[in-house]
């Protein structure tokens, strides 16, 4: 998790503003002090606090980076009766201030990426928070920026590998993205998340797949899925030689049982 602190001071005596930056390369979210005010004017300051945070809803361990907090890009949107105010950068060149905002209601959004770009390793990051800005007052504001885009990966047990080869799959996303799945084992054993994880928008997605027998013989697969936000997804398939099925779980939920029309028998 990347955190970023920032202070912020106004002194009237001097009528100049002070801006110390405390453990910028250490920590990484913004906090603000302000101690005196300009005695006109219907102003206040955002202090921003903000963090950034990889973890997704999965048991494994997943290998992703989150971007420095300094790197997000943030806009400020004015509601009501300042919708007419935006205020759009990266966070590192943001300074509260030399922007204080007019009374009223504000959104702040910081990104990292872009949720049309599909594929592996293309994680990408959002936070939005609402605020209200009063005169002569510093609005403090804690923003989380997380992953915002889904994870899928695919799986092959030991058993399915023992009856079946050649096995190959493709992902194709409800933006018309579609990418060949390289399927795991090793990583599904260890909790881990694949690199071949294709990130992808949250929504409905389809696996296609088919696999040869021993006889040589091609076997198709084809499921419709759901994927949800900051969640990495695994597709597992293997074999039941006790009842002859295929079985495929999406997560922890067994979704097919295709049966076998031959013998599984790997010596055959």
């Amino acid at each position: 998790m990347n955190k970023l602190r920032i202070n912020y001071k106004y002194n009237m005596k001097k009528n100049c503003l002070n801006i110390c930056l405390l453990a910028l390369l250490a920590l990484g979210g913004c906090q603000s002090e302000r101690t005196e005010f300009p005695s006109q004017g219907e102003y206040g300051y955002l202090a921003l606090d903000c963090q950034t945070s990889a973890e997704v809803e999965t048991r494994a361990a997943a290998a992703v980076t989150a971007p420095a907090v300094g790197d997000l890009t943030m806009t400020i949107q004015g509601k009501g009766d300042q919708a007419d105010y935006t205020w759009t950068g990266k966070v590192s060149a943001f300074d509260t201030n030399e922007n204080p905002l007019q009374k009223g209601d504000y959104t702040v959004t910081a990104t990292w990426g872009d949720m049309t770009q599909e594929g592996p390793a293309l994680p990408c990051f959002e936070g939005s928070k609402d605020f209200t800005i009063l005169p002569q007052k510093v609005s403090e504001v804690a923003l989380t920026v997380q992953i915002c885009n889904s994870m899928v990966q695919v799986a092959c047990t030991e058993a399915f590998k023992s009856y079946f080869h050649d096995a190959r799959f493709t992902l194709t996303t409800a933006a018309g993205n579609s990418f060949e799945m390289t399927p795991e084992e090793t990583a599904l054993e260890a909790n881990q998340v694949s690199e071949h994880a294709v990130f992808v928008a949250p929504g409905t997605f389809t696996l296609k797949g088919t696999a040869l027998k021993q006889t040589d013989k091609e076997i198709t697969f084809a499921k419709e899925l759901t994927a949800a936000a900051r969640t990495c997804h695994t597709v597992k398939f293997d074999v039941n030689a006790g009842t002859a099925t295929v079985t495929i779980t999406f997560d922890d939920t067994v979704i097919a049982e295709e049966p076998i029309d031959v013998e599984l028998n790997p010596e055959a």
